[in-house]
């Protein structure tokens, strides 16, 4: 072949070359225009390892034991942090719909094991955060998530019981709608009441209703972990439930193998938990919470919800928690509240 007709070959499989990567780059841009603006492809795995129905992580994300939730610090010795501690209890008790009663009392020496005025004909919690070097290790018998601040819940005369060293100032919170009789009428102790109350507060405002009805759960001692699942599915739909357990902690809640929450108190959490019909291929619909228990068993109240309520955010000081008419039944003989449409049906 001549020098000529060599150079005209080459130049001539160059352009060939060069108009086939550009015909590949038209169609590839094709294709990402068609899967961006198409029907998405979504496989039946997927859609049913999603949250169950619009918000049912979302909104109970946040649910939690008061003071175990967010980033929470040990205090440092002889920072003046006081100040900032209250700060962030008092944002913390608001949001779960507790009122503050008087000031932040004088300096008072640790350990404590009183009553409180304040407290007196309702519920609520006396809440402590630390004076210098201080630190905190339990609230009526349960250890504290942050050595820095903390709060015990009590009724009427019901004594406070909080551990640790050195100096505290106190100040007591009360939650709205609940009388010093409420532990006697719903058969909860107070701490399980409070829980509850405060779970109603934070899901309330998303418009969350919960029902009058409680299951109790006893759990027999176990050196290990409990699977603890919603009382009772319903026929359709899905139903949210909040689980207060008292006696067994370091709850970690997974929805079909997924994780969705976790509770970091020890001997004590507050869970959201999902239940719907049916099953598919990963198993029964339902949330199931593993919870450590230390050898003496605890207990787990479990309480139903109607998210078909839900709507335009309302604030905490708005919602006036219920669960003082709230009463004991069994898991068989619940009335669940209207169900929410399972995304994995549509």
């Amino acid at each position: 072949m001549a020098r000529g007709e060599s150079e005209a070959a080459g130049r001539k499989g160059t352009g060939v070359a060069i108009w086939a990567i550009f015909g590949v780059a038209c169609l590839f841009t094709a294709f990402l225009v068609i899967r961006a603006t198409g029907e998405p492809d979504v496989e039946p795995y997927d859609l049913e390892l999603r949250e169950p129905f619009p918000g049912a992580e979302g909104t109970t994300r946040l649910l939690g034991w008061r003071g175990c939730t967010g980033t929470q610090g040990p205090a440092v010795p002889g920072a003046p942090t006081t100040g900032g501690h209250q700060a962030r209890i008092e944002r913390d008790l608001a949001a779960r719909g507790y009122q503050p009663q008087g000031e932040w009392s004088e300096p008072v020496q640790l350990p404590i094991q009183q009553s409180f005025p304040d407290l007196i004909g309702g519920c609520g919690v006396i809440a402590a955060v630390t004076d210098g070097s201080a630190w905190l290790s339990s609230a009526n018998d349960h250890p504290v998530c942050a050595s820095d601040a903390t709060s015990a819940g009590a009724c009427g005369t019901e004594e406070v019981r909080i551990v640790g060293s050195g100096t505290v100032r106190l100040r007591a919170f009360l939650m709205p709608g609940l009388t010093e009789s409420a532990p006697s009428a719903t058969g909860m102790p107070s701490e399980a009441l409070l829980a509850h109350a405060e779970a109603e507060v934070m899901l309330g405002v998303s418009g969350w209703t919960a029902s009058a009805a409680i299951v109790e759960e006893t759990l027999t001692p176990v050196s290990g972990d409990h699977t603890l699942s919603p009382p009772t599915q319903p026929g359709s739909g899905c139903v949210p439930w909040v689980a207060v357990g008292l006696g067994v902690g370091s709850a970690r809640a997974s929805w079909l193998g997924r994780h969705v929450a976790f509770s970091s108190a020890g001997n004590r959490f507050v869970v959201a938990a999902i239940a719907c019909a049916g099953s598919g291929m990963f198993g029964t619909r339902v949330t199931q919470i593993t919870a450590s228990d230390d050898g003496r068993g605890g207990t787990v109240w479990w309480r139903p919800y109607d998210a078909t309520t839900a709507g335009p955010a309302t604030t905490p000081a708005a919602i006036t928690p219920t669960i003082a008419s709230a009463r004991i039944t069994s898991g068989t003989g619940v009335v669940l509240p209207p169900t929410v449409d399972d995304v994995f049906d549509d």
